[in-house]
């Protein structure tokens, strides 16, 4: 399916990746040029909210029930 929309050209092979110092912006898409837009900080944002879900549930709920 990703395949078939690269070759329609429904989608861009390539991702812009911010790693600059900017304020944290979401992912974004550009409908004209199709182009994705990623910024590293939201995805240290992203990973350290997930990763903090993570322990929370193992040191607060896990434990006490072992």
């Amino acid at each position: 399916m990703h395949f078939k929309a690269l070759e329609s050209k429904k989608v861009s092979p390539w991702i812009d990746y911010d790693n600059g110092n900017d304020p944290v912006k979401g992912p974004k898409a550009n409908l004209k040029t199709r182009q994705i837009y990623l910024q590293e900080t939201y995805l240290e944002h992203l990973w350290s909210f997930i990763y903090s879900i993570f322990v929370i549930y193992e040191e607060g709920i896990q434990e006490p029930s072992t």
